[in-house]
């Protein structure tokens, strides 16, 4: 089994908002594909969700309610870079699937609170390679 974490900085151009590398994506997906292995694939957000989430200040927790307008389009814009990730996978024969963070986990005083982890080895042992994200998620005491 192994993990790779394919760096938003790697598959993004981090300066212009939604610029996807789809030439270097496509190569990493051949590379991943000839090395024929298990794996858990993790993709960074890059400029589909750092500029936005740095925009609205998600890091700072809830501080007012223009930040949900960014906390819905930052997870808009991490499901489309995560589509651009998948359909390079795909099309280069990985079996490809999403697991969002936002659906699986919730923080709570800087820590995992709830979790479903399970998921992961349930689509793995079906063969399928599973792709998460960087992506925003609930917390309890911040909201977000």
């Amino acid at each position: 089994m192994y993990i790779i974490k394919l760096g938003g900085s790697v598959i993004t151009d981090k300066s212009k908002k939604s610029s996807f590398k789809s030439e270097i994506m496509d190569n990493l997906s051949q590379e991943i594909k000839k090395a024929n292995k298990k794996c858990i694939i993790i993709h960074g957000a890059g400029s589909f969700g750092h500029i936005l989430a740095k925009k609205y200040d998600l890091n700072q927790g809830y501080v007012n309610n223009y930040q949900f307008k960014g906390f819905s389009e930052t997870m808009q814009m991490v499901q489309i870079l995560n589509s651009h990730v998948l359909k390079s996978l795909n099309l280069n024969g990985n079996q490809a699937v999403s697991i969002a963070p936002h659906n699986i986990l919730k923080l709570n005083n800087h820590n995992i609170d709830k979790k479903n982890f399970e998921i992961f080895s349930d689509f793995l042992k079906k063969n399928f390679m599973t792709v998460t994200l960087g992506d925003v998620v609930l917390y309890e005491k911040l909201v977000f």
